[in-house]
């Protein structure tokens, strides 16, 4: 080997050696590598002890998230760290990115709901305008799991009138305000906005399933004429729900036949 290079790996070595969190994370990915993951989180905590700069320990923690989530499943760790990261940035958007991202830890993995909701809450009032319609969404996510679909009727109402929501953010947004008046025992409500949706979209309608939807509240409500009239336009949109649709065709004139002043079968 000649002199260049011995000199060469001389130098590599001295400055790892003189910057101290440059080697623990050396250290810390030789561990990583060879899957000893409790030694790799040491040499993470070990950087996060030293004085370093805000990059050097956002690297870090985001490296022990990782190493959290996937390999350790230490699920109430990791939602100190989210906070640790959104201490530490000053950039809004990534304050709610690691906000979100502890929601989402309570939520999946620890089952909880009344805390995030409170996060998601606070994040609403501090950040107005950064995020605005991702933060409310995973707000009414939450009243709906937590079934509060008043609170989340509001939530849906408030960031409808938004006025720069993408047209498919709108079309989906009013699909689920029309789910959540029906969760909310509200049918008929729900029906109509349901039929407002297809007036307004009907294009669009055709490939979110909203007249799947539709056509089971009509059955629930006994608008059965409506379910038929419903189907008849469905078909040819469907094509792989075409049994289905044949099978509650036959099951919707079959009960129309059976009604009181019925005049033979429904053709």
């Amino acid at each position: 080997m000649s002199k260049f290079f011995l000199s060469v790996i001389f130098l590599v070595v001295t400055s790892c050696s003189l910057d101290p969190v440059k080697n623990e994370f050396r250290i810390y990915h030789q561990h990583k590598k060879s899957k000893k993951y409790k030694l790799a989180l040491k040499s993470l905590n070990k950087i996060l002890l030293k004085k370093t700069t805000e990059k050097h320990k956002e690297k870090a923690l985001i490296e022990k998230a990782y190493l959290l989530f996937h390999h350790t499943q230490g699920f109430k760790e990791l939602i100190d760290v989210y906070q640790d990261l959104y201490n530490l940035t000053q950039v809004p958007v990534k304050k709610i990115d690691y906000k979100l991202l502890k929601v989402d830890v309570y939520v999946n993995k620890l089952g909880e709901l009344e805390r995030p909701i409170k996060e998601l809450n606070d994040l609403k009032l501090k950040y107005k305008n950064v995020k605005q319609i991702e933060v409310q969404q995973k707000l009414i996510e939450l009243y709906i799991k937590k079934k509060s679909y008043y609170q989340a009727s509001v939530e849906l109402k408030q960031v409808l009138k938004l006025s720069d929501l993408p047209l498919d953010k709108t079309f989906a947004l009013k699909a689920l305000q029309a789910e959540v008046l029906a969760l909310d025992g509200k049918e008929n409500k729900a029906i109509v906005a349901y039929e407002t949706l297809i007036e307004e979209h009907p294009t669009k309608a055709k490939f979110n399933e909203v007249h799947i939807s539709l056509l089971n509240l009509y059955e629930s409500e006994n608008k059965i004429k409506k379910a038929l009239k419903l189907i008849g336009a469905m078909k040819g949109h469907y094509p792989d729900k075409k049994d289905y649709l044949i099978s509650k065709e036959k099951r919707y004139k079959e009960l129309m036949r059976n009604m009181p002043g019925a005049k033979g079968l429904i053709r």
